[in-house]
């Protein structure tokens, strides 16, 4: 088995496969039905790390895949720093979503775009966390909070993590179903958590839960919710 998890990992893979070559993502639809979708992928610039697909989005696409069933009373779910569009697609494609936003910092919305606008339940959308308007103007139509909200590998930048934490708390209600995954670039976990510490609660997702396959010792996924 960890020769096979090995396999999959991103991190070891060369450049051209991370950065030049479409990634390929094989799944099932909640209906059963075999898909595989492609994601564009370029070198890293001045707008940061989001346009190579990481392995956390991977273990987070994989774990929803797993627990479609957990999804089925949702309508609505934003990801937040969605760099490829892994998750969305799954989301949306594979989940069938009625709504998913697709969010990113301005400099990332045209490979987002590329990768997942065409989908008529996807809209892109720019977002700069702690901005109240873009927040707000990310909502559902009908202004209600998300049902999901998720975020892969968004715990790295220290200085960010209040406007994250502040973000989460326009979008998201009692009844949002909140999913962090995050890698080895965890450098703001400490101070993440502080700034959720009477705000949100938080719930570990144990191995068990995850796909067999697709998990991996570096790479976690929590669950909180609004307090």
């Amino acid at each position: 088995m960890f020769i096979r998890q090995w396999g999959w990992k991103r991190e070891m893979k060369t450049d051209e496969e991370r950065f030049a070559l479409d990634y390929a993502h094989a799944f099932k639809d909640v209906d059963g039905c075999a898909r595989e979708l492609k994601f564009k992928q370029k070198k890293f610039g001045p707008e940061g790390f989001a346009s190579t697909v990481w392995d956390s989005a991977i273990v987070m696409a994989k774990y929803i895949e797993k627990t479609y069933e957990k999804f089925r009373e949702a309508r609505s779910a934003v990801e937040l720093g969605a760099g490829c569009g892994l998750t969305t697609a799954v989301l949306a494609v594979g989940l069938k979503m009625e709504t998913v936003v697709s969010t990113e910092l301005e400099g990332n919305l045209e490979l987002l775009n590329a990768n997942v606008g065409a989908f008529e339940n996807v809209r892109c959308a720019e977002m700069t966390w702690g901005s109240e308007t873009d927040a707000k103007n990310a909502l559902p139509s009908d202004g209600e909070a998300f049902d999901v909200v998720v975020a892969s590998d968004c715990v790295y930048h220290t200085e960010a993590m209040g406007d994250l934490v502040k973000t989460l708390e326009i979008i998201c209600d009692a009844r949002t179903r909140i999913l962090f995954s995050y890698g080895r670039n965890r450098q703001a976990l400490d101070i993440f958590m502080d700034e959720i510490a009477g705000k949100f609660s938080r719930v570990d997702v144990s191995s068990s839960e995850l796909d067999e396959l697709y998990q991996c010792t570096d790479v976690s996924v929590i669950e909180l919710r609004k307090l």
